[in-house]
């Protein structure tokens, strides 16, 4: 593996060319430091994960660790270029001397997730001038009875877990689909989300697309400011329904004409995408943007909006190609193109979906789905039913390797937790297993990374316990939890330390996650922790916002 020098990547991010900055560590670490400029990508995701997102298997990739225990940042290095070899990357770099040398070199790290779009959420509120409203003032217009319409932007799931009273639903690009009756002369549109970003992002494209005539504001800090303040959020909100109507199709098709022909929005057809596919100098991916999509090889379903705010988890590739798909109408994606070729990070197109043109020819492409690489150790699969066999008889010990929000919310009941790229906690629980004569089983949600962190583990222990023993001691649960659950088997959720065979170190410190009695204090400090981000990432040369006039 070649090694790249932090002045020469500084040059590299700056040239605009196609370059995958990867952080392979888990997301503790992660959001604890990281270069701005990074994709995380952790070492337990990352095999699942590549083939998706680095299209191409020439496109440069730098990899670093932000993992500060002592050796394990070069060894994540080393484990994740074999990784990326075996799926046929060719050009992988490591930084030579990792984040210590990048800072020595002047480079600035970042703390937190998802910071560049959350800074560029700042930057547009201050280049849009995008009126705001404070939670204080809210409650007055809503105890007073002033008109005012609440309209929550995330997606269904974000908006009962925790909304503003009296909140209509419309995620991201659904919310600028509707139209907008005239109301009382004092009528408001109050658009928030959780914090600060997509309440901007959607208040600002409220007037971007409806005129600069339509009262609207967003909620200054959204839900956290409101909950701080001392107001009651609404829990699990029902279903508002579908209350505001929809654009007539003209109307939308005139406001995405509109869109793209002031900004000069780039329009692409499908032949183009499919020459750009075939070309070994261009990493391309589609995202889906419509209602109800279904990801597919080659086409990646983002709908709600949601592909902005995303950006950073779903995007790895700095300047790549960038294909948008929306109905014919393609207001969606004319909106989607309009933030994110200002967020300056990657060649954007509108897919040409009108009915004359591409949207059916370009679902008839397919791209046949990734292989993963053969493997000499192939462990052995086992089903929900034979499982719980298994457990009754006190014969199998089950470890959950997938997500950790995944495991709190349900897990096979008596199964322990490690990161899936831990392998000497793994290891020890083979040990543990071979010992007392059981079968250690491995399952995540679906079981895809269970196969994958078995197939690792098998590998290792044929050298230790000879390849009978290490295959009779060592399954993989087929389908995952999602199985079990359908097996009609029942689910545990929460977690006893004692099952703890690592920490959480996928939990990157999400404020989504905090206990009910630590979230006031945890809000206030995520929100001045967001409200000073801007200044923090754009000193980084690197970022490149480019706002329109």
């Amino acid at each position: 593996m070649a090694s790249i020098s932090p002045p020469r990547l500084k040059a590299w991010l700056e040239e605009g060319s196609e370059l995958a900055l990867l952080d392979v560590s888990e997301g503790r670490y992660f959001a604890a430091g990281h270069i701005i400029a990074s994709r995380h990508l952790p070492l337990s995701l990352l095999e699942l994960e590549a083939p998706q997102i680095l299209t191409r298997r020439d496109v440069p990739v730098v990899l670093v660790s932000a993992d500060p225990r002592a050796g394990a940042a070069s060894e994540q290095v080393a484990r994740a270029a074999a990784v990326l070899r075996r799926l046929g990357y060719q050009e992988i770099h490591e930084l030579e001397g990792g984040l210590s040398a990048w800072v020595a070199s002047g480079g600035v790290l970042i703390d937190g997730y998802n910071a560049l779009v959350k800074a560029f959420g700042e930057e547009v509120r201050k280049h849009y001038r995008v009126d705001e409203l404070s939670p204080e003032a809210l409650a007055r217009r809503l105890d007073q009875g002033q008109p005012t319409t609440v309209v929550d932007v995330r997606t269904l799931a974000e908006h009962q877990f925790s909304t503003l009273p009296g909140a209509l639903n419309y995620p991201g690009t659904e919310w600028p689909l509707r139209d907008l009756p005239q109301r009382e002369p004092d009528h408001l549109w109050a658009v928030h989300c959780f914090s600060r970003t997509r309440g901007v992002i959607g208040a600002a494209t409220t007037r971007v697309v409806h005129g600069q005539h339509v009262p609207v504001a967003w909620v200054g800090d959204g839900v956290m400011a409101w909950v701080v303040q001392g107001e009651d959020d609404v829990r699990q909100a029902p279903e508002p329904g579908d209350v505001l109507p929809p654009l007539i199709e003209s109307d939308a098709v005139a406001r995405a004409n509109a869109l793209i022909a002031r900004y000069a929005l780039p329009v692409v057809d499908t032949a183009t995408v499919q020459r750009w596919r075939g070309e070994a100098t261009r990493n391309v991916q589609c995202f889906d943007l419509r209602p109800g999509a279904k990801s597919r090889p080659g086409v990646v379903a983002v709908s709600g909006g949601q592909l902005l705010m995303h950006f950073e988890n779903l995007v790895a590739v700095r300047n790549a190609s960038m294909v948008l798909v929306d109905e014919p109408h393609r207001l969606r994606s004319a909106i989607t193109a309009f933030w994110l070729l200002q967020l300056g990070e990657a060649q954007v197109y509108i897919l040409d979906a009108r009915p004359d043109h591409d949207l059916a020819n370009f679902e008839a492409l397919h791209e046949p789905p990734m292989q993963l690489p053969a493997s000499s150790a192939q462990p052995q699969p086992v089903s929900a039913v034979q499982l719980s066999h298994h457990i009754a008889h006190a014969g199998a010990r089950v470890v959950d390797v997938g997500p950790s929000i995944d495991f709190l919310r349900g897990h096979v009941p008596g199964a322990s937790y490690a990161t899936a790229s831990e392998h000497g906690a793994l290891g020890a629980a083979l040990a543990d297993a071979v010992a007392n004569g059981q079968r250690l089983v491995l399952t995540s949600p679906d079981g895809r990374q269970a196969l994958l962190a078995a197939r690792d583990l098998l590998d290792a222990a044929r050298n230790v316990y000879g390849s009978a023993t290490a295959e009779n001691a060592l399954q993989w649960l087929q389908g995952g939890t999602d199985a079990w659950r359908a097996a009609g088997q029942t689910l545990e959720t929460g977690v006893e330390d004692d099952r703890l065979l690592t920490p959480f170190l996928d939990d990157w410190g999400s404020i989504m996650r905090v206990r009910e009695c630590q979230r006031i204090p945890a809000w206030e400090r995520y929100l001045h922790w967001e409200r000073n981000l801007a200044p923090r990432v754009t000193q980084d040369p690197a970022v490149r916002f480019r706002f329109f006039d």
